[in-house]
């Protein structure tokens, strides 16, 4: 969520507040779709079954943003659910989402690899080896936290 409208000091924290789907206002008087609490995990449940049947390795897909990019029409499928049932326009919407997210975190990787692979070749050139090799390899593959506890 760093850099979204959703970076906030609530971030990572399970909430204790209902939530609700709705407009700027922030006020669930307002608000197009409150799902039923406790709780909202859905989104990382789905990514955590994928994983479960072997169908992500790796937590790398992330279906919030093609959410947020698209909250109107996000906001009217999710009342379309709760009002008329309609649950095959909800899916579709779903799977174009896990599509795309694919899609993107499939391109993300590709370019943190092509990145891994420049240094590499840079410290192949100026003939570093050993230490500073596997120190370089393993900064690029676990960058050091810029979280402040």
């Amino acid at each position: 969520m760093k850099g979204t409208k959703s970076d906030n000091p609530q971030a990572w924290d399970i909430r204790s507040t209902q939530v609700f789907i709705g407009p700027p206002t922030r006020r669930i008087e307002d608000a197009r779709f409150a799902p039923m609490p406790p709780g909202r995990i859905g989104r990382l449940l789905v990514l955590l079954q994928m994983m479960s049947r072997g169908l992500l390795s790796h937590p790398l897909l992330s279906v919030s943003p093609w959410f947020e990019r698209r909250r109107p029409e996000y906001q009217d499928r999710l009342l379309g659910v709760s009002t008329k049932g309609d649950w095959d326009d909800w899916i579709l919407f779903f799977c174009q989402d896990i599509e795309e997210s694919c899609e993107d975190a499939l391109l993300r990787v590709k370019r943190l690899v092509n990145v891994r692979q420049r240094y590499r070749s840079l410290l192949d050139e100026h003939r570093y080896s050993g230490l500073s090799v596997q120190t370089a390899m393993y900064l690029i593959g676990r960058p050091p936290s810029r979280r402040v506890c």
